[in-house]
């Protein structure tokens, strides 16, 4: 009988204890409107650029008519500038694709960070199922018959029985879920890797072209006792569609400038100066507070007074702002710099700045907290580079506020 009651009660407390969080594991958020427009206006180069590379195509069969190289004319040399003209056309809208590929992977690694955090909680959860029904034992029906007081006492027992079985089942579906997520998010990194470094190659292949065609310009200018030089003033009006995506290129340009502030050389604390705090953990394996068993702290974390503004320690672009979930982050926030260096910024009590927004150092993005998984009010800060956490100390936050006696 004791041991029954044992067993119930424990049940009970586990129950409680997670079911509050059970679905809390982070949602995907929607795509920042400022990179679909910038994808939109790739899009539109693209069409421009198919239209110049179908012009060279005639100008390519024109050329070919030309004969011998003593019949080379201006209308030839302004042929050439045309094709120079088209193919840096391209180099641009090349390099411009490429950027917009460096936010979208810098995106996915912090959405993966985030969906590791997920997974591992179910694991964990999962795996104190198992160890406390293996110390338990099996407990057969007749069991519960004979050591209920009542039938009514007998049909509770059950029913908690029944109840356990269905959470169980219920964490092993979460288990899948969010193992298939981060699969998902893995293999959208990957694609978005191979496609960046297709435009890398595509990129140097146009930089030989350009300067092959620039030779072939010099050369049969020279034949004409001029140079590239004296050219330039006069063939630099290009056709219509040229400038048309040279126009399209540099409105592209000032969207993807919009969404990338210039970091500043050294990272600050993340903290008013005034704030009053003391560094309760360091980057590094230590005593995790929940398990109490040794793991990796990836960050340091500040404790200070609730509601404390946090700081950007860096000028950047959010490249996420959202509730992680009680079993992780909490309110978190990351910001990606100039520099491809990410920092994150966790268990805020409020977050004031939006994914898609452009912050400049020492600007306010929330407040300190405890949500998520924390034990008291802190600000967890840690650094990227990529996907991979690294050491803040001693390059990405100033040495003297770690060192403070």
């Amino acid at each position: 009988m004791s041991r029954m009651k044992r067993f119930l009660t424990l049940f009970l407390f586990l129950a409680i204890l997670f079911s509050s969080s059970l679905y809390t594991a982070p949602k995907e958020t929607a795509q920042a409107r400022t990179i679909a427009q910038v994808e939109n206006d790739i899009q539109e180069c693209k069409k421009l650029i198919e239209q110049l590379q179908n012009e060279q195509k005639q100008i390519s069969g024109e050329i070919s008519k030309l004969g011998s190289a003593s019949k080379v004319t201006n209308d030839t040399l302004n042929t050439y500038i045309k094709e120079i003209d088209s193919i840096n056309a391209e180099i641009e809208l090349t390099n411009a694709t490429i950027e917009t590929y460096s936010l979208k992977i810098a995106e996915l690694e912090s959405e993966i960070i985030l969906k590791s955090e997920t997974l591992e909680y179910y694991n964990r959860l999962y795996d104190s199922i198992v160890v406390y029904s293996f110390k338990q034992g099996d407990v057969s029906l007749l069991q519960i018959l004979f050591e209920a007081e009542s039938f009514s006492d007998f049909l509770t027992r059950l029913d908690n029985i029944t109840y356990f079985l269905n959470y169980t089942e219920t964490v092993k579906k979460e288990i899948r879920k969010a193992k298939t997520e981060l699969e998902t998010s893995q293999a959208k990194l990957k694609t978005a890797k191979d496609e960046q470094d297709e435009y890398l190659k595509e990129l140097e292949a146009k930089k030989v072209a350009l300067s092959q065609k620039k030779a072939e310009f010099e050369a049969k200018a020279k034949m004409l006792g001029a140079s590239l030089k004296d050219f330039e003033g006069k063939y630099a009006s290009t056709s219509t569609a040229i400038q048309q995506a040279k126009a399209k290129l540099a409105k592209l340009e000032q969207e993807l400038q919009s969404l990338r502030a210039v970091s500043a050389k050294n990272y600050i604390w993340p903290l008013p100066e005034n704030a009053s705090y003391r560094i309760s953990d360091l980057y590094g394996e230590r005593i995790d507070p929940f398990t109490k068993k040794k793991a990796m702290h990836l960050g340091i974390d500040i404790a200070c007074a609730q509601g404390t503004p946090i700081l950007a320690a860096n000028g950047g672009y959010v490249i996420r702002s959202e509730n992680s979930g009680a079993n992780s982050y909490g309110e978190v926030i990351f910001i990606l710099h100039s520099d491809g260096m990410t920092t994150l910024y966790a268990h805020c009590s409020k977050r004031i700045v939006n994914k898609g927004d452009t912050v400049t150092q020492g600007q306010i993005i929330g407040y300190v907290g405890s949500t998520g998984k924390s034990t008291g009010p802190h600000l967890h800060y840690s650094v990227l580079r990529g996907s991979t956490f690294v050491n803040p100390v001693p390059d990405y936050i100033p040495v003297s506020k770690i060192n403070k006696k």
